[in-house]
């Protein structure tokens, strides 16, 4: 939501430093379309330049909470299958309370990354 928010902040400052200057410069009809223009594609660049690196950034946060998840799920798997096969006592016995703490453990390591 930052990101949208800045990048809209940056669009609506160009357009009215634009404005600006086109209404307090004093030049023909043509010098200040062409101004115009010029500065209506800078502004385009940075903003598309700015949206890529948003995007690039988000891809690779989503890449790696993707990672996270997966190996975590492994890790689960291979805890899960070792108490299935393990036929010793139950003094490894993982409580539901422990499971549902590890869960929320889990979902906020996946959140905040």
């Amino acid at each position: 939501m930052k990101a949208k928010d800045f990048l809209l902040g940056a669009i609506i400052g160009g357009i009215g430093a634009g404005v600006t200057v086109a209404l307090t410069t004093p030049k023909k009809g043509s010098e200040l379309r062409g101004d115009m223009k010029k500065e209506a594609e800078k502004l385009y660049d940075e903003g598309s330049s700015y949206a890529s690196t948003v995007i690039d950034n988000g891809t690779s946060k989503i890449k790696e909470a993707r990672e996270f998840v997966s190996d975590k799920t492994e890790e689960g798997k291979a805890f899960i299958n070792s108490k299935i096969n393990d036929d010793s006592s139950d003094d490894n016995f993982v409580g539901d309370d422990d499971v549902e703490a590890k869960i929320q453990e889990l979902k906020d390591k996946v959140l905040n990354s």
